[in-house]
């Protein structure tokens, strides 16, 4: 019952958000505070409107997305618990997995091509074989909705946040659980180092926080923002984390310094996804607001505007090449972005 009455609430508060967007101001119920959201001041930065294409298949939203190392395949989970690949070099879509019971809350795919992993707010972690779409295993003992899923860059091991306010990391190898860890309130958002040593989380108090990788022990926490943390972010090197939130902002934090490097500013709604670009050289950002912002993660300047999502834009995600952005949206669209003219410009 409590976990009906939780979707409803999150429903809700979608639709609350798209409708007050439009008017730029609104005002959410968070931990029992108010937060008031205001509409930033608009930035004279250009705008890309075209794609390089645009796949839709059905009329369910698409939570979040996933690209093969060879970003050639590309896995989209949708709310109605389905998950779709396709050939990104065609176009075309391969294959449609009835996955999950539930929403496919959070996606990735092992660092060789050849496992998908997927959670979802049934409870649930599956593993499956990328190119034949057959299920290899469940990982057992989610207790809640599964929030957020990270792989370790080595492949080894999965962390996966709960509903439940819990941490859980498993050993992929032996599917063995090998930790769990109770955080502080639910955690949205993971994401790991590219050592592969700390694990972050973005948490629905704001508070973006560290743990040690084979312990789960709690490290450092950065505190900021005045809204829950929808998505972090590390750059290549690891010197940088970016933090995505509903008060409107993206934060980009000096690790190795710990402090605040840039507060970035230009949405009108919550940031629901952050996303380093391989090659470090760009940060991009979607919100709510049915846009994507690309910045300069060092400087902090707003490169570009991508306009074309109808709905909010739920997950971005850059080529391993860097040269393209992929982005998926409650309008029920996979959008893919020509980054290399977004920064050419400039």
């Amino acid at each position: 019952m409590a976990k009906t009455t939780q979707k409803k609430n999150w429903v809700l508060f979608l639709l609350m958000s798209t409708a007050a967007t439009l008017y730029g101001l609104r005002a959410h119920e968070q931990l029992g505070r108010t937060v008031a959201y205001q509409a930033a001041p608009s930035q004279s930065i250009s705008t890309i409107h075209k794609t390089l294409q645009t796949l839709k298949n059905n009329s369910v939203w698409i939570y979040a997305i996933a690209l093969s190392p060879d970003g050639e395949t590309l896995a989209s989970g949708r709310y109605d618990g389905k998950i779709e690949l396709w050939n990104l070099r065609t176009g075309t879509l391969r294959q449609t997995l009835k996955a999950h019971e539930d929403a496919v809350s959070s996606l990735t795919i092992s660092a060789d091509g050849q496992t998908l992993i997927s959670g979802s707010w049934d409870n649930r972690i599956n593993l499956w074989d990328l190119h034949t779409g057959n299920h290899l295993h469940t990982l057992e003992d989610a207790a809640d909705d599964v929030t957020a899923i990270a792989l370790s860059p080595d492949g080894k091991s999965l962390a996966a946040s709960a509903a439940d306010k819990t941490i859980r990391l498993w050993d992929l190898k032996s599917s063995s659980q090998l930790q769990v860890q109770k955080a502080p309130t639910v955690v949205l958002s993971l994401a790991f180092s590219p050592d592969g040593q700390v694990l972050a989380g973005g948490s629905r108090d704001g508070v973006v926080r560290f743990w040690q990788r084979d312990s789960l022990s709690p490290r450092v926490a950065l505190e900021g923002h005045q809204g829950a943390v929808q998505s972090v972010s590390f750059s290549p090197d690891g010197t940088l984390l970016a933090s995505g939130s509903e008060d409107q902002s993206m934060k980009v934090w000096h690790l190795s310094e710990g402090k605040l490097l840039h507060t970035l500013q230009g949405h009108n709604a919550p940031v629901l996804s952050v996303a380093f670009s391989p090659d470090g050289r760009n940060l991009a950002s979607g919100s709510y607001d049915r846009t994507i912002k690309i910045w300069n993660p060092v400087s902090g300047r707003p490169l570009k505007n991508l306009v074309g999502h109808t709905k909010s834009v739920q997950s971005i995600q850059f080529s391993p090449d860097s040269q393209t952005l992929v982005s998926s949206g409650s309008d029920a669209t996979v959008r893919v972005w020509p980054i290399v003219a977004a920064t050419a410009l400039q």
